[in-house]
């Protein structure tokens, strides 16, 4: 019974894992292919911007994983529990370290896979991306400022850039 329980726990992990995974990589491509719009050369068209969101896929997968994990085990136990499922592994005398033992090799094994698979797809990818756009292409922090704003009193004053010790 314990066998086929765990199997059954894990088939509602992977079944929840796969729609979540694929709903935020999908989500944070196309925000990201938004957000970089203007690295991307003119004139790419529809063809570019698929190569673009295909070479960016990876990086946003790895990105998306651990967040990914933790709402699948979530939303498992939270079906679970609707489906008044968690009562009756209680009552049959399975403690919640014990459901969560059968839980665990599952997670474990996807989190392994899935880091190899980062491993052996980003690089590569990410190596493409930058032959083909530069290095600006795999910049994340875009949210820098381009200029700095100070405030005295009664005077706003805005920098461009900093020499030495000289303010510009």
């Amino acid at each position: 019974m314990r066998k086929s329980l765990g199997v059954y726990i894990s088939l509602l992990f992977l079944q929840r894992l796969m729609i979540i995974l694929f709903a935020l990589v999908t989500l944070l491509s196309v925000l990201d292919s938004l957000a970089n719009a203007d690295n991307l050369p003119p004139g790419l068209g529809v063809l570019g911007q698929l190569r673009y969101m295909g070479l960016r896929l990876p990086i946003l997968f790895d990105r998306a994983l651990l967040f990914s994990i933790l709402m699948a085990v979530l939303l498992t136990y939270v079906s679970l529990s609707r489906r008044n499922e968690m009562v009756a592994l209680s009552a049959s005398g399975m403690s919640i370290f014990g459901q969560m033992k059968l839980l665990m090799p599952v997670v474990f094994v996807t989190g392994a896979l899935c880091a190899f698979a980062i491993n052996q797809v980003s690089p590569p990818a990410s190596r493409e991306l930058q032959t083909w756009l530069g290095t600006k292409a795999l910049q994340t922090d875009d949210a820098t400022p381009q200029k700095l704003w100070l405030s005295d009193e009664n005077r706003l004053v805005e920098l461009e850039e900093v020499k030495g010790n000289d303010l510009l």
